[in-house]
């Protein structure tokens, strides 16, 4: 019985490599470029940028946003239930809060 799922032809297996082979690779290719795919790559390849250089207020904008998030789990943890995770050494809004200043 299995030896006749392997030879028939309208096995799902041979469908799945139809589409794989045949619809999908042409919507891949579409999003390749001509570096990634010689023969049929149809994207224009991306030019390079400058990287990009942290300023003094990105930074300040990192830090401000991690104080508002570990404001938001001391404030959590105030509860009865999460109590035992007061006091742990990972308190950090007083550490930030002095580094914003």
């Amino acid at each position: 019985a299995s030896t006749t799922l392997l030879q028939s032809s309208t096995s799902p297996t041979t469908t799945t490599k139809d589409f794989i082979g045949t619809e999908l690779r042409g919507a891949a290719m579409k999003l390749h470029t001509r570096e990634q795919a010689p023969k049929e790559g149809k994207v224009e390849a991306p030019t390079t940028k400058e990287p990009y250089q942290t300023t003094h207020q990105d930074y300040l904008q990192f830090l401000t946003d991690n104080l508002h998030v570990y404001q938001a789990f001391e404030d959590i943890i105030v509860s009865q239930e999460l109590m035992v995770f007061q006091n742990t050494g990972m308190e950090r809004v007083s550490s930030l809060t002095n580094d914003i200043e």
